[in-house]
């Protein structure tokens, strides 16, 4: 097991890190990722170990990709949202 390196980060950049991340997956699957950062606190701020924690968010959101294909759903009918609050 990898060593965790806890530190305060900033929510929102590291979630658009790991969107960028998976744009080109969501792409090639003709799936909408959308990133809705919400406007009263772009600039949350989390303590923890940023690594490990875009490990998760890139879990989830490759989770929802997948069940977006096994479904059948198109990218008209339903993008795969992230909503920041």
């Amino acid at each position: 097991r990898s060593e965790e390196h806890p530190r305060e980060f900033n929510l929102s950049q590291c979630i658009e890190a790991v969107s960028n991340h998976l744009k080109s997956r969501f792409d090639k699957a003709q799936v909408t990722l959308r990133l809705e950062i919400n406007g009263k606190n772009p600039q949350m701020r989390l303590h923890g170990d940023p690594t490990r924690f875009s490990q998760v968010m890139t879990i989830i959101i490759k989770n929802a990709l997948d069940a977006m294909i096994s479904a059948g759903v198109s990218s008209k009918s339903r993008p795969v949202s992230l909503l920041v609050e």
